[in-house]
């Protein structure tokens, strides 16, 4: 049985809203873990396709920007660090939050007040960001995506020069915290931009092909690994249904995830399918887990109870 995958926002304690998709998707085999490492590395390891250990940012640029980077450089993405009772935490600002103009105007400040002192080139494509440099400092290994909630503290940085980066960040969050984008951010009751999340730093990884399946959506770091191994994408012109009700495996990037966990209950009755949801839970499916209608809603999906 060939295996496919569909990758999913959030799934887990209730954040699927549909209590039929929740009891559906209970049939099959769950595991849950706090997710610790992307989504893209538990995928990979789903298919047998080679990890990279470093570089994920120029891989994610170049499914971007469509272009390879030259040299060093590290994802830059804007957050807005949480003060909390007894730490900070990380938040991610999702695209939607954002407009292009905002954090274009961001960076050409940075760029303005720091690229010339640091040697860096400060630089966003759409609505997030990234940052050259001739000398490579310490880096997070992991998204804003994977430090969602969790204190910045909580991950090790990794492959360079720790205190390059504390300096680092210490200046841009002065520059931050006045700049007229929050200005205008705060007037809408929204999160200020008050950090960029530094993670994924290195040079574009060298090319590792194997055999990977089709790969269906527009999720950049995904596109950047398919393209730099010689993966195959769907065109655009095909539907992901169409593409989903072939014979041929594949890779499912989705952004709803109650269609695209749908779609994969559907896809299930003719093939092995693994549900990979961004929150650290994973479901394999097969055609006879339909039958399982005595299984109740499992307690990794259902709603979370209150917190403290």
């Amino acid at each position: 049985m060939t295996l496919s995958i569909v990758v999913v926002p959030p799934v887990a304690r209730g954040a699927l809203a549909d209590p039929s998709l929740r009891r559906r998707l209970s049939r099959g085999r769950l595991e849950f873990s706090r997710p610790s490492q992307e989504v893209i590395s538990r995928t990979l390891a789903l298919v047998g396709a080679p990890v990279p250990d470093d570089g994920l940012a120029a891989l994610r640029y170049l499914g971007e920007a469509d272009r390879r980077p030259d040299g060093w450089i590290t994802a830059a993405d804007p957050v807005h660090f949480e003060t909390r009772l007894r730490h900070l935490a990380v938040r991610r600002l999702p695209s939607a939050d954002l407009s292009g103009e905002d954090v274009s105007a961001i960076f050409a400040t940075l760029q303005a007040e720091l690229g010339g002192e640091y040697g860096l080139r400060f630089e966003c494509v759409g609505t997030r960001g990234y940052i050259r440099a001739a000398e490579p400092f310490a880096t997070a290994a992991v998204s804003a995506d994977v430090a969602d909630g969790e204190s910045p503290h909580a991950f090790a940085l990794v492959h360079g020069d720790a205190g390059r980066y504390h300096r680092l960040l210490g200046e841009l969050q002065l520059i931050l915290h006045e700049h007229a984008v929050n200005g205008r951010r705060a007037e809408t009751g929204r999160r200020p931009v008050n950090s960029l999340w530094l993670w994924g730093g290195g040079v574009l990884p060298a090319a590792m092909p194997s055999t990977l399946p089709r790969l269906i959506g527009d999720d950049a770091l995904f596109r950047g690994y398919w393209r730099r191994n010689g993966g195959e994408e769907a065109p655009a012109i095909e539907t992901v249904a169409d593409t989903m009700s072939g014979s041929a495996p594949f890779v499912y990037v989705a952004g709803d995830a109650p269609l695209a966990v749908d779609l994969a209950l559907r896809a299930s009755r003719r093939r092995g399918v693994a549900v990979v949801s961004r929150d650290g839970l994973t479901v394999g499916l097969g055609p006879l887990d339909r039958f399982m209608i005595w299984r109740g809603i499992s307690p990794h999906l259902a709603n979370a109870a209150a917190d403290d």
